[in-house]
């Protein structure tokens, strides 16, 4: 729709005459704002698209922590828990020993969620 258009639908919809509001001056305005409507989205663009690279630099962060603090906890558990269980011919025995080792892996997945 061109500009003259515009004004003319406006002024008949609002009821607004020449005389209150002339043609100039209503293409300075519509020209302004319709600048400001695009400058504002540009900025609004530029805004979302930081925003969107902090929040992927963030997600990737939290990725390479988890997947490091996962491997702390399954190092921890296979130094501390699996060469203290009793085992006969590779098979992990019904013991004590191992039910305390069990309660203990407990407290060593505790720990785990405490750091995280």
């Amino acid at each position: 729709m061109q500009i003259q258009a515009a004004i003319n639908n406006y002024r008949r919809f609002t009821g607004i005459t020449v005389d209150e509001w002339d043609d100039e001056s209503m293409r300075t305005t519509y020209n302004r704002l319709q600048n400001e409507f695009y400058e504002t989205s540009k900025r609004l663009n530029s805004i979302l698209k930081k925003k969107e690279l902090f929040l992927d630099e963030m997600r990737s962060r939290l990725e390479n922590t988890a997947l490091r603090l996962q491997g702390n906890l399954f190092e921890q558990i296979i130094e501390e828990i699996i060469p203290q269980l009793d085992v006969k011919d590779g098979a992990i025995l019904e013991t004590a020993n191992n039910y305390r080792l069990i309660s203990q892996l407990d407290q060593v997945y505790s720990t785990f969620n405490n750091q995280v």
